[in-house]
């Protein structure tokens, strides 16, 4: 008996689209990497064997951002030809493979209804919601017995679920920008209004605990400009909600010792030229500008000394390089113990250096055509949401190599063009 596909009813492929899309986010707000893993590539599965799927590779390969991101990838696969090490390129390249699966099942397919989307960030939103909630009783559980409040903060109050505490502030303010720019309004009755708003609220106060200087700093910015489009909306009420927790966090921040106070002040603590000495002693200490700066250095340093500013020195060997530049420097490599390696497990912590220490000009680019190009089809689309979730992960880019983790990526390519994509149906 020959198989017949199952999606020659659109409605079977709708409804795995959704709940693929569904896992992919439930696994990322429960930090289910091998799930998380699944459920992408299982969209892309699922596309390349539906009745016309020649039609969706063609619709694909007319998008230039899916080009663009094939062409990155290519530069990569490019790298393993003058590669030191091939074995960690390899490595390296099969982690990028996400970077085509993404973008191929987003340009592939027509737009996502409204309707689930919304119910896809509610869902999604209820999850961050129970993990929060989860990590905050946990942390009152071991303050209770040892008196240390540090438990409440940064990377220490999402341990215990394995979370990273700056990608976790993003899941948080994605969706605090989604539900202010696009569901609030139309998200049912009053309660439900009330519900998701008290969520919203909730999730400012996790982002504050959570610590990370850039996401703070960030959703202070979204809270006044989103001050602003209420006062010129005549929106009375919100404004006041959004202006008395803008005043009574800073108040509660500025007057109390915190760690979240601590973070912002190391940050202008030291000599900021510490990063041009030539050798340091393990014990030295660098705050976070000032080992940005002494990355940036040491990556221009590579590219002029393997002479490599067209093509990089390839995806396997820029953390080889980097960390040879650590060890030359006398900088601290562990204890052997917990902290095995110190810095040498540390990459550009910037997207563009990373870009172009592994790919060269060329690489860097690309990466800047796909920013581009990205933009401009939002624009085009009049997604707001959408080009302000960006720009975070715009500003996150020149502090973190999102494209170095399956989760950053997902960051910099999945949530974006979720929201991209969401609308009416239009053919390319």
């Amino acid at each position: 008996m020959p198989w017949k596909n199952p999606f020659h009813e659109k409605d079977n492929y709708d409804k795995a689209i959704y709940w693929c899309l569904l896992i992919t986010l439930l696994s990322l707000a429960f930090s289910i990497r091998f799930i998380n893993s699944i459920s992408v590539f299982t969209l892309v599965f699922i596309t390349v064997i539906h009745p016309e799927r020649k039609i969706f590779i063609k619709r694909a390969f007319r998008n230039p951002y899916f080009i663009a991101c094939i062409a990155l990838f290519l530069t990569k696969l490019a790298g393993l030809y003058y590669t030191e090490h091939l074995d960690a390129s390899l490595k390296q390249v099969e982690t990028k493979i996400i970077w085509v699966a993404i973008p191929f099942f987003f340009c592939s397919n027509k737009n996502i209804s409204v309707s689930d989307t919304r119910d896809l960030i509610f869902r999604f939103t209820i999850a961050l919601f129970a993990v929060s909630i989860y990590c905050l009783l946990y942390a009152l559980v071991i303050y209770a017995q040892q008196h240390d409040a540090s438990v409440f903060f940064y990377h220490e109050l999402v341990r215990p679920v394995k979370h990273h505490a700056v990608l976790f502030s993003l899941y948080l303010f994605f969706c605090i920008i989604y539900w202010i720019e696009e569901g609030l309004a139309e998200s049912g009755n009053q309660p439900q209004r009330a519900f998701i708003t008290s969520l919203v609220f909730f999730f400012f106060l996790c982002i504050v605990l959570l610590a990370s200087k850039l996401i703070i700093a960030l959703s202070f910015l979204y809270i006044i400009f989103s001050g602003l489009k209420f006062f010129f909306k005549k929106k009375v009420l919100a404004l006041v909600l959004f202006a008395s927790f803008i005043l009574a966090t800073l108040l509660i921040l500025t007057i109390t010792k915190n760690p979240i106070k601590d973070r912002f002040k190391d940050l202008a603590s030291g000599n900021i030229t510490l990063f041009t000495q030539e050798k340091f002693s393990p014990g030295v200490y660098f705050n976070g500008l000032q080992f940005r700066l002494l990355i940036w250095r040491f990556t221009y340093e590579i590219l002029n000394e393997k002479k490599a500013w067209a093509l990089g020195v390839s995806t396997g060997d820029a953390q080889i390089e980097l960390n040879k530049k650590y060890m030359a420097a006398g900088m601290y490599q562990g204890n052997g113990k917990g902290d095995k390696k110190g810095y040498l497990v540390f990459n550009c912590h910037n997207v563009f250096l990373q870009t172009a220490l592994e790919s060269g000009l060329v690489g860097l680019f690309i990466l800047i055509s796909i920013i581009a190009i990205f933009i401009v089809q939002a624009v085009q689309r009049r997604r707001r949401s959408t080009l302000i979730f960006f720009a975070a992960i715009l500003a996150f880019c020149f502090t973190e190599s999102v494209l170095s983790s399956q989760y950053t990526i997902l960051l910099f390519m999945f949530f974006p063009l979720l929201i991209l994509n969401t609308g009416p149906c239009k053919e390319n």
